[in-house]
């Protein structure tokens, strides 16, 4: 079905729904729990993610730096995405206009 095989189905459900698996959603509990730490401002360390440098990068900043890092974070990606598209549609040639477009689709993904 569209390609993917049936553990990777069960990968995209278990995050959806972490409650639906506890143990195939361990790292993904852990990374919530994470974020949650967190709170505020951050901590120092990072407890829950054991390989924070990996996958879970987003879940280690949240957690070192809390909702206000967190926050910063997406807005700097925001506007890091909101100039591509401009300088996208700014661009006389549609080559350059499709580059720029396509960049901004993997930044989104």
């Amino acid at each position: 079905m569209l390609g993917f095989k049936k553990y990777q189905f069960a990968r995209i459900f278990t995050w959806l729904d972490p409650a639906s698996d506890p143990d195939g959603a361990y790292q993904v509990n852990l990374s919530l729990r994470a974020i949650g730490s967190g709170m505020l401002t951050g901590r120092n360390g990072n407890v829950y993610i054991p390989e924070s440098h990996t996958d879970m990068i987003f879940s280690s900043i949240g957690n070192q730096f809390g909702f206000i890092g967190v926050s910063c974070l997406l807005i700097v990606f925001i506007l890091f995405i909101k100039v591509l598209i401009e300088a996208g549609l700014t661009m006389k040639k549609k080559l350059f206009c499709v580059s720029l477009c396509r960049i901004c689709d993997v930044f989104c993904l």
